[in-house]
């Protein structure tokens, strides 16, 4: 995980920003809609912090002026990186599923269109 940023400094990974979310962390807001729309939060803006790494890796590796050593080092970036996506993927979208399970609109028995109506203040 050396390859260089526009700095010349060394690009580091960052931790994996998902996590699982335990029933015992579910609120009762609306059971967990707080939670929910925070992970889905921190995954947008993980997948823009993946694609702006992503788009600075792509310049090394397409540049006919970087070392072997550069373009070496940006495929191992990108192989971690896409490997982190993967994980943090798979975290949130079982996160996300296992609090959405309980709500009227992902009923198993559920049949037809959800209906939105408004609610009286």
């Amino acid at each position: 995980m050396s390859t260089p940023n526009e700095t010349g400094a060394p690009w580091r990974a960052r931790p994996s920003m998902a996590r699982a979310v335990t029933v015992s962390e579910l609120t009762d807001d609306d059971v967990g809609v707080t939670t929910f729309l925070t992970l889905g939060d921190d995954l947008v803006r993980n997948l823009l912090d993946v694609l702006q790494r992503l788009d600075r890796l792509r310049g090394i590796l397409e540049d006919t002026k970087s070392t072997l050593l550069q373009v070496d080092s940006a495929t191992v970036d990108v192989r971690e990186l896409v490997a982190t996506l993967e994980t943090d993927l798979r975290s949130a979208n079982t996160s996300m599923l296992a609090i959405a399970s309980n709500w009227l609109m992902s009923s198993a028995t559920r049949r037809g269109p959800l209906t939105i109506r408004s609610v009286p203040h």
